[in-house]
């Protein structure tokens, strides 16, 4: 893919993930795998949605997440990732530590989401499982037939 790392870094001491993690890139990374366009986030970057935008916008059908999310917080994480899905009409993946893991407990349940936000597949919140799924290309390239988000969006100028 040639580049990952956080692009967002919080000042929060909360924000663990930010402390020693270098920037690779300005803008979502995008490479691709099995002749689909992919982007990573790095996990607070999900939460932003101009970060997805980015991917989608570039053309990534899949967008990935790989976070270090705590008990606790699973609310905001289900609805950010099903929004990024459906703000920009493409897969999320998102993968979660799951357990224990030095202070703290984390929440598992990574999760695939389809191009419009539904959950397709996700793992436990208490033990560590791999979940599988195959996306299609036909469903993604029906769902940005009838929802045009990336289509009709105000790009800066």
């Amino acid at each position: 893919m040639g580049c990952l790392g956080c692009r967002h870094f919080p000042d929060s001491p909360d924000y663990q993930c930010s402390r020693g993690c270098l920037c690779a890139c300005r803008r979502s990374c995008r490479g691709e795998a099995h002749q689909r366009n992919v982007a990573t986030a790095i996990c607070y970057d999900a939460s932003f949605p101009e970060h997805g935008r980015d991917a989608g916008l570039s053309g990534a059908h899949l967008y990935v997440c790989a976070g270090a999310h705590q008990s606790g917080n699973e609310h905001r994480r289900f609805l950010c990732h099903a929004a990024r899905a459906l703000d920009n009409t493409f897969y999320v993946g998102f993968v979660n530590l799951v357990g224990r893991c030095g202070a703290h407990t984390f929440s598992g349940g990574s999760t695939v989401y389809d191009p419009e936000g539904r959950v397709l597949v996700r793992a436990s919140a208490s033990e560590p499982e791999i979940v599988r799924y195959q996306l299609t290309a036909s469903r993604l390239a029906d769902v940005r037939r009838e929802v045009k988000v990336l289509e009709h969006c105000r790009t800066p100028t």
